[in-house]
């Protein structure tokens, strides 16, 4: 992309603005903080005010006592948060910088794109409350170096594009550096005690996974859309929490160009409960349609409506998955699933017969093994499967229904805002396995893991042979080492660094093709 007088000038207040005083606030999806407060929970040290929907809106967290290693910061931050101006606030300024060795790498890190090559992302901004109204502006700045490697031959118009059809989610962001502008977490929103109506363009994570939601993510930016809602609201039978949205997804430059222009929208909602018969328990439901249209107002139903004939040619892209989140904070262990379909099966005796038709699923648990007022020491682990079963590849090869989890045959942009992905970080048609050690102390955060993950496995084996050879010494797949850590300079400034080490298996799907890749990044949070 060609870098313009005014993206520089942007570029310069955003660094400058790092420097001026003042406070913090709600917690960013992925930040050090929104970490340590989920994995607090695990022993009971703080409680969310929500159950299932994750927004920098939403993520609030009562610490319920000090015996945690950051209690020291965490009381430096509460003083700052009472602090006002005329009820406004400057928002924490967070900023990282990263390198990819061989090829592009990145997750759930909203819309920037992780290149090949160096990479920097700048986020600031100010949140204005008046009574029940509240205003923010949120933006983010990003760069990609966006150097070239090698692509899988194309399936689209664009050299660039995806390899497989029905999906907007190009290989690479054309053959130029990125710098440009979004706008982030911002919003404006009416909170009236737990009712909430808001304009946003904030990032949604629907449901407990730690890096693979598969209905909602923050893989790509936020999208515009105008939500109503009920915040966590606790009766007599238990918590309750219930959110409608419906927003607009942008198409990337790299579409084809029969679809690039058309107006694309999603409809969905997000419903959860917290038994108060089973403590510790809070299972979800949540479903999307995205359709291309003019929009009428009869559109605001479709998340709503029945999911259409089974392998049928309907009109809507559709998910819904059921989560379940289990907190035994006794023995400090979490356990929690998502489990999700996109196609429909019309009769009982088809859901019965294929349960798994058209699933994806993640699974996960954290356990916190020593657990001290000065250190907390766990372990999690996450497995997430979105390649498309057996059956639904079968009735691909035959001609009939969609290649990949992620992909429609009719709405062909796919489950993707500006080209990444809104779901799982993975991908679709993948497979993932994620294992760390997180140790948490008064110097703040250490953590190593193992990430092993496959890539489209839908593209070796859902196609015609006369498309793909299907064998599994043709599938990708890395091998990661990394280790991540956090450290607590003040009480208003977080230093994060990492660094992994990837092997990639059969890399763009040619046997014997291995190769290496590391990836390391810095970045801080300061409290302004």
């Amino acid at each position: 992309m060609r870098k313009t007088k005014s993206q520089y000038i942007l570029l310069i207040i955003y660094i400058t603005i790092s420097f001026l005083p003042n406070l913090f606030a709600y917690e960013l999806i992925g930040s050090p903080l929104y970490y340590y407060f989920k994995d607090l929970e695990v022993s009971n040290n703080s409680k969310r005010n929500n159950l299932n929907i994750y927004t920098l809106a939403n993520n609030v967290w009562n610490i319920e006592n000090n015996n945690h290693p950051w209690y020291s910061i965490l009381d430096d931050f509460e003083e700052s948060i009472n602090y006002k101006y005329k009820n406004i606030y400057l928002l924490p300024f967070l900023q990282n910088y990263s390198f990819n060795s061989k090829y592009p790498r990145g997750f759930n890190d909203g819309p920037a794109w992780q290149s090949k090559g160096f990479n920097a992302q700048w986020t600031a901004g100010i949140q204005w409350n008046i009574k029940e109204l509240s205003i923010t502006f949120y933006p983010i700045v990003w760069f990609a170096q966006n150097l070239s490697f090698p692509l899988v031959p194309s399936a689209h118009e664009s050299p660039f594009a995806s390899y497989v059809p029905n999906i907007d989610l190009p290989q690479r962001f054309g053959n130029a550096p990125l710098l440009q502008f979004n706008l982030g977490e911002s919003e404006i929103r009416y909170n009236y005690e737990k009712f909430t109506l808001g304009l946003s363009n904030q990032s949604l994570w629907l449901g407990p996974t730690l890096f693979n939601a598969i209905i909602l993510s923050n893989n790509a930016g936020g999208f515009p859309h105008m939500d109503i809602g009920l915040r966590k609201v606790t009766t007599q039978f238990g918590d309750v929490e219930f959110l409608f949205f419906i927003g607009l997804l942008e198409s990337s430059s790299y579409a084809d160009a029969t679809i690039r222009k058309k107006n694309r929208f999603i409809s969905g909602y997000s419903f959860s409960y917290a038994p108060i018969l089973i403590p510790g328990l809070t299972i979800g439901f949540n479903r999307t349609a995205i359709f291309y249209n003019d929009f009428s107002a009869g559109d605001w139903l479709n998340s709503f409506l029945p999911m259409g004939s089974y392998m049928g040619e309907d009109q809507l892209d559709q998910r819904a998955s059921i989560t379940l989140d289990w907190f035994f904070p006794s023995i400090g262990f979490n356990v929690y699933a998502e489990w999700a379909r996109n196609d429909f099966s019309s009769t009982l005796r088809l859901l019965v017969r294929e349960l798994q038709h058209s699933q994806a699923y993640t699974l996960g648990l954290k356990h916190i093994i020593f657990n001290s007022p000065k250190n907390i020491i766990l372990y999690k682990l996450e497995i997430t499967e979105t390649m498309q079963t057996i059956d639904y590849q079968t009735e691909v090869v035959l001609g009939r229904g969609t290649a990949g989890f992620y992909t429609h045959h009719i709405v062909q942009h796919g489950y993707t805002n500006n080209g990444q992905l809104i779901g799982a970080s993975i991908g679709p048609g993948a497979d993932s396995q994620y294992l760390s050690v997180v140790w948490y102390g008064p110097f703040g955060k250490l953590e190593g893991y193992l990430l092993r993950r496959s890539l489209n496995k839908d593209y070796v084996y859902g196609q015609p042979d006369s498309i793909r050879y299907h064998s599994s010494g043709n599938i990708s797949t890395e091998a990661t080492i990394g280790i991540d850590l956090d450290f607590i300079l003040n009480s208003r400034i977080i230093l994060s660094s990492g660094i992994a080490g990837s092997w990639m298996i059969a890399w763009n799907y040619i046997s014997l093709n291995d190769v290496f890749n590391i990836s390391c990044y810095i970045g801080s949070r300061i409290k302004l």
